[in-house]
């Protein structure tokens, strides 16, 4: 049975033969012990999707995503037509990418119809390469899957799962980054521009968790851009911490829990594009980020 038809949300990029041969095998190996799959994975994630409530970090009943009259979970995104990527969020309406359905110790695969994508081989480099705590060469080659009700990636590669293709957006979510290594977000990434925050949490207190920023042209981080955009450095990621991520007239907002990261940090050259997210290896191995729910939306 040939991989591919397995898992069709897996993504290459500048992919060798030797590296898809490897990778290939890799994904094999993980796929003989997945003897446990996703009970729902037929079912529309959508129907099972409940809000977060962020002044507890639980999920609730309350608030699950509102329908509009005539809607239904086969309702395709609508298309942006003036805009080049073509956006493939709604807006107004949530779409959910990951609810926890699986609480059993052994990996499954993600669900056919989550709309996620695994990249495979996506290559950039950051703005402070030679800095050995910060994100460096980059080369995504890391499967992730689902076990114990998160979603995270497999190995102690650098990783790399693309969210959806959006321009102004807001994410939402319930996300444990708790730990040391670096993990990035990358917002409006067409054709190696975009911009990159990355977040490394280093052994020291002191040091703490600083947040960085920096804008890629031909994907290579500009140094010049390259700027601390949280002065929270000291700020520590417990456990499972509800989420929104929002990018709006080119400013760009992060909420963790009650904590207000960053607000209305500029993107003066931001524009459509893919937003990803992803683990990177440097002097630290990659932040052990585990997803257990995840929603977005496009905003007017």
């Amino acid at each position: 049975m040939l991989i591919s038809n397995l898992s069709p949300h897996i993504s290459t990029r500048h992919y060798s033969f030797p590296r898809m041969l490897l990778t290939s095998l890799s994904l094999f190996l993980l796929m003989t012990v997945m003897v446990d799959p996703l009970s729902a994975e037929d079912k529309p994630v959508g129907e099972l999707f409940e809000e977060v409530d962020f002044s507890t970090g639980k999920l609730t009943d309350a608030l699950a995503p509102p329908k509009t009259d005539g809607e239904s979970e086969d309702s395709q995104p609508t298309k942006t037509a003036e805009s080049s990527p073509e956006i493939d969020i709604p807006s107004g309406k949530w779409t959910v990418r990951f609810i926890s359905q699986n609480a059993s110790p052994k990996p499954s695969l993600l669900p056919k119809n989550s709309g996620l994508d695994i990249l495979l081989d996506l290559q950039m480099v950051g703005a402070k390469q030679d800095n050995p705590h910060l994100l460096g060469h980059f080369n995504s080659e890391a499967a992730w899957y689902v076990q114990q009700g998160y979603l995270l990636p497999v190995d102690k590669k650098d990783s790399a799962l693309r969210i959806a293709t959006v321009k102004d957006f807001e994410l939402q979510g319930i996300w444990n980054v708790e730990g040391r290594g670096g993990w990035f977000i990358l917002l409006g990434y067409d054709d190696g521009h975009g911009y990159v925050l990355e977040n490394t949490r280093f052994i020291s207190k002191e040091s703490g968790g600083p947040w960085h920023l920096s804008e890629l042209r031909g994907g290579r981080g500009l140094p010049e851009t390259f700027d601390k955009v949280c002065h929270e450095h000291k700020y520590e990621w417990k456990g499972d911490q509800p989420i929104r991520l929002t990018v709006q007239d080119k400013q760009l907002s992060l909420k963790v829990g009650e904590k207000d990261l960053l607000k209305e940090v500029p993107l003066a050259n931001y524009g459509p594009g893919e937003l990803i997210v992803g683990t990177f290896k440097g002097k630290y191995d990659p932040k052990p980020l585990k997803i257990k729910s995840l929603r977005i939306r496009s905003l007017p």
